[in-house]
């Protein structure tokens, strides 16, 4: 699990540097005291310190972050060296048999030692130097550098997993999805409810999607609802599988929204701005409020103040800064425990999310990963939010295709003319392109239906639309075409 980045690694250490007075003691992590009041912690106690969040809100081992000693971190270590070729990068650790520190940068290490230095500083942390053997806080020793796999040094994205984790989030037990970034995956964000009824999540699903053979990576409760005269309706826009269930409600404009496009990618806007490209979406449901927007918190909401204030069970959605999705859900009765909403933001950081919303809570709160149910409060909702995915499908092409060249792009069409398909599964019929007429393909959009067909932005004359071509006959631009 990525805990952090590199920089946030390094300004907590200097924190607990500056802050707590301490004393080295092997097997420590800042979980114990002496008796004049100094912290104990050893070398890789410091490590384990700031990620189980050591003193204050330690969380022993319960975040995912495994206990190690300073040979499994390097062996387990995402990329090392020798000291000498170490790069000014802070926050790699620094190894010697036996031993680790924290490096600052410029030759400088935050380590945790029980050795003394000649002018009397040492046993506990401490701030050596390695380049300068003249320094009064010189230490020599150190033989290697090493990445923590825990830390985030810019790890390339395609390493990336979907997983889920149960974490203690102080004394809050938190259900956390991490999904659509695993190379060998595709994905698709979907809405899902009834247009003027409720009903529990537990029976929420995209009938379309999944008949395409796709699966539920995680299954969340959606928007706040209420009824009026027997009928059920969301707080703000509802856009479920393509059709607008309702967009008129603008007293929540400035409430972020979350959309799906029609090749399953979520984006987090205002409803504002949402609703004027509305058309575009295939799925679209209005937040309670924002939690972090580019990693700020959000202010106060105008909206839903009541809901933002309590204390209660929570659903939040986002994103962290490599772009993959998160869900995370806890339980809470409202009024009674749970979070309110100006604390989200603390535990959004806290996951690594960038951009983040919250959705119902309370009584509406459900989770399922992978199919296997975490929260299921039982109450009946409006809507859910379904993140799919299935295992990437490769596209088959004909022997001996014919090539027609069409705006740099290539259409191999066999035997045949490009075959539109006469039934789009989404959307009405714009134009009917005749059987010996050409079309342009503008681009073709993520993902291969289970039935061979790719949706594309195709141009026929002045028209500009959506169709789904017959991938039979057709075969992807190189990335260079796209110039």
């Amino acid at each position: 699990m990525i805990y952090m980045n590199n920089i946030e690694f390094i300004q907590e250490a200097l924190r607990l540097y500056e802050k707590y007075p301490t004393r080295y003691q092997l097997g420590t992590f800042f979980n114990k005291k002496t008796r004049d009041g100094k912290w104990l912690c050893d070398c890789t106690g410091l490590i384990k310190a700031i990620l189980w969040k050591y003193p204050e809100h330690g969380v022993y081992k319960n975040n995912g972050i495994p206990d190690q000693n300073d040979i499994m971190m390097f062996n387990e270590s995402i990329e090392k060296g020798t000291i000498k070729s170490i790069p000014e990068i802070p926050g790699l650790i620094v190894w010697q048999k036996g031993h680790v520190g924290i490096y600052l940068g410029s030759g400088k290490v935050l380590e945790s030692t029980q050795k003394v230095w000649s002018n009397g500083e040492g046993n506990g942390l401490v701030m050596s130097q390695f380049n300068d053997s003249k320094d009064k806080m010189y230490r020599g020793t150190w033989t290697h550098w090493f990445k923590y796999r825990n830390i985030d040094y810019g790890m390339k994205e395609e390493k990336m997993k979907d997983n889920y984790q149960k974490i203690n989030y102080n004394g809050i037990s938190v259900h956390v999805s991490y999904f659509g970034k695993q190379e060998n995956r595709e994905y698709r964000g979907s809405v899902v409810g009834l247009k003027d009824k409720a009903q529990r999540s537990i029976y929420m699903e995209d009938t379309v999607l999944e008949k395409e053979g796709w699966k539920s990576g995680f299954n969340v409760n959606g928007t706040l609802f209420y009824t009026y005269e027997g009928l059920v309706y969301s707080e703000g826009i509802l856009k479920v599988g393509g059709i607008v269930y309702q967009d008129w409600d603008t007293e929540f404009d400035e409430l972020p929204c979350i959309a799906f496009d029609y090749s399953g990618n979520m984006i987090i806007e205002r409803q504002a701005d949402i609703k004027v490209k509305l058309h575009q979406y295939y799925g679209v449901i209005t937040s309670a409020f924002g939690v972090l927007k580019n990693g700020v918190a959000y202010g106060r909401p105008s909206k839903h103040t009541s809901q933002y204030d309590s204390i209660s069970g929570r659903t939040l959605i986002g994103k962290n800064k490599s772009n993959q999705i998160m869900a995370a859900s806890f339980s809470g009765v409202t009024g009674k425990s749970g979070l309110k909403g100006n604390q989200l933001v603390g535990l959004a950081q806290y996951l690594g999310m960038v951009d983040c919303v919250c959705m119902d809570g309370g009584g509406s709160v459900y989770f399922s990963n992978d199919g296997a149910i975490k929260i299921n409060t039982s109450r009946a909702v409006h809507n859910d939010i379904i993140f799919y995915y299935r295992e990437k499908q490769e596209i088959v092409l004909p022997n001996n295709p014919d090539p027609h060249q069409t705006s740099g792009m290539v259409i191999c069409t066999g035997n045949k003319k490009l075959n539109i398909r006469e039934q789009p599964v989404n959307g009405k019929v714009v134009v009917t392109v005749g059987k010996d007429e050409f079309v342009e393909v503008i681009d073709f959009l993520d993902g291969l239906k289970s039935d061979g067909y790719q949706w594309a932005k195709v141009k026929w004359k002045d028209t500009i639309g959506y169709s789904q071509i017959d991938t039979a006959y057709t075969t992807l631009k190189e990335k260079s075409e796209l110039l």
